[in-house]
């Protein structure tokens, strides 16, 4: 119970921290104000929001693709709900057999990517976050990132 306490504060912590950059498009996160299910999200999930959420980079597939080899701290792995902190692109993995028009029926674009936050310390975190999206900016805009 300390693991998934402590999961979904580090998510809230990040989805805020995403929602408000520049960068992202679109969060998917239940524990947003912002979220078209956060009322019934506040009814039934008392122990927090959960630990896995999508967020949409601007800049399609490139961004998604800098940003993910611009991170340190977060692991590109398919695995969900361990403590270390995960990022995955479900376009190219869980739903690549899809075609492009039954993944946005899934809200998944060339730039979601899929987010599973783990217990390590929130501002470590959005620091690798930051460095992912600077990765990310470069690339939409054509410019390559030596790191």
């Amino acid at each position: 119970s300390l693991r998934v306490e402590r999961q979904s504060q580090n998510a809230l912590a990040v989805a805020r921290w995403l929602a408000e950059r520049p960068e992202v498009a679109a969060v998917d996160y239940a524990g947003l104000e912002t979220h078209p299910s956060h009322v019934l999200a506040r009814r039934y999930l008392h122990g927090g929001f959960g630990s896995v959420f999508t967020v949409t980079l601007r800049g399609g597939l490139p961004a998604a693709k800098a940003f993910v080899e611009g991170l340190r701290v977060i692991t590109h792995m398919t695995h969900l709900g361990d403590v270390r902190s995960l990022v995955l692109h479900p376009g190219s993995t869980s739903h690549a057999r899809r075609s492009a028009a039954e993944q946005a029926s899934h809200g998944i674009h060339p730039g979601t990517l899929r987010l599973s936050i783990g217990i390590e310390d929130a501002a470590d975190l959005t620091a690798d976050l930051a460095h992912g999206l600077r990765a990310a900016a470069s690339a939409a805009a054509g410019v390559e990132v030596v790191a």
